[in-house]
């Protein structure tokens, strides 16, 4: 029997060029599409045994080749697996406990990475009787940085606040008035440029009539965001609420940054949600990291799980966190983040009182 290979660039052709060189009684043994077009395999002066054999060999190997693939990659895997093992067994000599510890932190949403470094800082502390988690909320405590972000300056101090829609901007504008007016008995005015979501300014005017906050609408523009706060000057705080953008839209992104750009000594705090999963808190801290982000502030810590999400962030954008919303009460559920505070959040595990 013999068997030749045709190679053209189409189906059409390779069959022309079968029947030339082979004549009429060539047998297609297969065909098939390659990069390049297409490919056949003809036979002529063949033997039908031969051809059963031929055909059950090419479906032998290619069986074999698959299974060959499967194989590689789940050594691949083993590798892979065993290198991840390898690092975390690594651990082990760090400290009573470690590589449990370090399986708590991952459950507590520490990323890995982060987890094994706060590990290995903590054991090359002196214990002086601490526990080797002691120390690892220790160096969280260390790590993590807090500010107040309406400290220093003239007045007013203009705070906005910015984020993704629906991750408490608004109420966490009215909860820190209220309480700036309430326990520091400041002149606090809040200023209302989301021109978005429906009804949010009548919902923001309503709340301050009724807490006894003033609340002005502005246009999401540089002109008339102006003129609010001028018409603001007379105050000690001025925190301004915006509309929720969707981290992928650049264009409404930079839309807000031109209208804070503004002359004026605005500082940002990103706002985020701790119940979010780290993905999605990323992809929102590369979305607005394109604006002069002086701090973060984290809400929604009564629905959160875990709270490792709050150091992996602080961490990736090298900010300070400044506030912690943990509910609807106004103004209890704001609180000043302290060093303290989140560490005990990250590793002790319990809802913080306000």
């Amino acid at each position: 029997m013999h068997i030749k290979r045709f190679r053209e660039k189409t189906l059409e052709e390779a069959l022309r060029n079968v029947k030339a060189a082979l004549g009429e009684d060539a047998i297609i043994l297969s065909t098939k599409k390659t990069n390049g077009g297409a490919e056949v395999l003809a036979a002529v002066d063949f033997d039908v045994a031969d051809i059963e054999k031929k055909v059950s060999d090419e479906a032998v190997i290619k069986t074999e080749l698959t299974d060959m693939k499967k194989e590689l990659s789940d050594i691949k895997c083993l590798f892979a697996s065993l290198s991840h093992d390898n690092e975390v067994k690594g651990l082990a000599g760090l400290g009573s406990g470690a590589v449990k510890l370090y399986e708590e932190m991952l459950l507590k949403g520490v990323h890995e990475e982060v987890s094994k470094r706060v590990i290995k800082m903590a054991a090359a502390y002196k214990s002086n009787g601490s526990s080797l988690k002691e120390r690892c909320a220790a160096v969280i405590r260390e790590n993590v940085s807090v500010c107040n972000p309406l400290s220093g300056g003239g007045r007013p101090k203009l705070l906005a606040l910015v984020g993704p829609a629906g991750v408490g901007k608004t109420m966490s504008a009215v909860k820190l008035a209220v309480k700036l007016a309430r326990k520091f008995e400041a002149n606090v005015g809040i200023i209302s440029i989301d021109d978005i979501r429906p009804g949010a300014s009548e919902t923001l005017k309503a709340c301050g009539r009724s807490l006894g906050i003033s609340s002005v609408d502005a246009p999401a523009a540089k002109d008339g965001f102006n003129e609010a706060v001028w018409n603001n000057k007379d105050k000690d705080i001025v925190l301004i609420d915006t509309p929720g953008k969707n981290p992928k839209d650049m264009k409404e992104i930079n839309r807000l940054k031109d209208t804070l750009n503004c002359g004026l000594p605005v500082k940002t705090a990103l706002v985020l949600s701790a119940a979010t999963r780290d993905d999605s808190l990323f992809n929102a801290c590369k979305g607005f990291g394109i604006l002069p982000i002086d701090c973060m502030v984290f809400t929604k810590i009564d629905e959160a799980d875990s709270f490792g999400s709050i150091l992996n962030t602080s961490l990736y954008m090298k900010k300070p966190v400044a506030y912690l919303c943990n509910g609807q009460r106004i103004p209890e559920n704001i609180m000043a983040a302290s060093n303290e505070l989140i560490g005990n959040l990250i590793l002790g595990g319990g809802q913080p009182d306000v």
